[in-house]
């Protein structure tokens, strides 16, 4: 019995699944901090247009934690959506087909959240 038990631990798929719920555990509690300091800048910022956002965000610090919240909410989201599919979808190649889908669609958004940022930081005015 032990040994088997010490067998379950050092396999690949163990491990695995060991790094996507510490991912996953570190992107949610980041998200306790991130997500409410966002909410208390839109509250900050108020009715205000373009003008007020952009004044706050070209303060550096601002945009950079709003770009390591995009990032972390959008690797957060991806996590889950990936245990969502892997639960449910029973076909591999749907499953894997949906799986990359979900990590380009991420990838693409996170980049240009951050592009818009950077676009806001140094008016670039494209």
């Amino acid at each position: 019995m032990q040994e088997t038990v010490q067998k379950i631990k050092k396999s690949q798929a163990t491990a695995h699944g060991m790094e996507h719920w510490l991912k996953q555990r570190v992107t949610a509690v980041a998200n306790v901090f991130l997500v409410p300091w966002f909410a208390v800048c839109l509250v900050l910022i108020g009715t205000g247009y373009y003008t007020s956002l952009s004044d706050m965000l070209k303060q550096p610090i601002n945009g950079v934690v709003l770009i390591l919240l995009f990032i972390n909410v959008f690797t957060h989201g991806t996590l889950g959506i990936r245990v969502v599919i892997e639960d449910y979808v029973h076909g591999k190649p749907m499953r894997y087909i949906l799986i990359i889908g979900t990590y380009f669609a991420s990838v693409f958004a996170t980049m240009a959240a951050i592009f818009a940022i950077l676009n806001i930081y140094f008016n670039f005015n494209i």
